[in-house]
Order: structure tokens, then sequence, then C-alpha cells
């Protein structure tokens, strides 16, 4: 499947409905997209209640970046021991296609609400329409 690590997914959450491999992405990426259910609203932007993104966390802190108004709060904090950020409020995604560290434009888009959370070798990117503590609890619930 191109994925050097094992997949995580959150309990407790009806789907995925979608699952997509970017096998461009060294250690290649997962995403995958949840239905809108009880606590996690449609996304204007992505028409789904969760959207998770996956890659190989060794390669990770460098391949994704983002673009933050002034009115988006981007919170660095540890979760598990782990680096985790909390994005909240609409933002620029931007990730890169190659190991080569220039941000693509055309590979970019607006996100809502987004948390990213370190869990051992995977880099795990939960974005959806909700709050700190659903994406939190989400992340506590990933499981291989």
């Amino acid at each position: 499947h191109g994925l050097v690590f094992d997949p995580l997914l959150p309990s407790g959450i009806e789907g995925p409905n979608g699952v997509f491999l970017d096998p461009s992405i060294a250690g290649g990426a997962l995403n995958l997209t949840y239905p809108p259910q009880a606590g996690l609203p449609r996304s204007r932007l992505t028409g789904v209640g969760l959207l998770v993104d996956e890659l190989n966390g060794q390669a990770a802190p460098g391949f994704y970046g983002k673009l933050a108004p002034r009115n988006a709060r981007f919170e660095r904090f540890r979760f598990r021991g782990q680096f985790a950020v909390w994005v909240e409020g609409l933002h620029a995604f931007l990730y890169k296609p190659h190991a080569n560290y220039t941000f693509t434009p055309a590979r970019s888009r607006l996100a809502a609400n987004a948390l990213l959370v370190q869990r051992g070798e995977v880099l795990v990117r939960l974005e959806g329409e909700f709050d700190k503590p659903t994406a939190l609890a989400i992340a506590r619930s990933l499981h291989p």
C-alpha cells in the first residue's frame, strides 16, 4: 500500500467513507474522510465531519506548513509527551509533495480547525468544525 507506518483509526466514529493514499509523499500519506455525525458537523470547506491526514512522522515535521492569519489561534503543546499543535480559525494548509522543502501553493487549500499530534512514528492531523476538547478526545481514541 506504500505506507511505511501502521494507520491509526479513531474509535467510536462512524466511517471512514473515503480512504485515499498519496504515494508521492515520502513514506506515503493516508487521508481518511468521515461523514458528518453527532459532535462532528459538516465542514463548509471539506463537506465532511472529520478529515484525518496521516504521514510518516520521521519526515513529517518538515512537510506541513501553515499560513495562519492574525485571527487564527496557533497553540503548541505536548500531547502524551509528544509534539502537538492546535490551529483554531480559518487558515491556509499546505503540504510539500516531495522532500525538497519548498512549499507548493498548488498543494494548498483553506482549512478549518485542526489538531496535529505525533503518535509514535505517525504524524496525525485532524481537521473539522469542532473544538479543541473534541479534537483531543479523537486523538486519544486513535488505535492501530
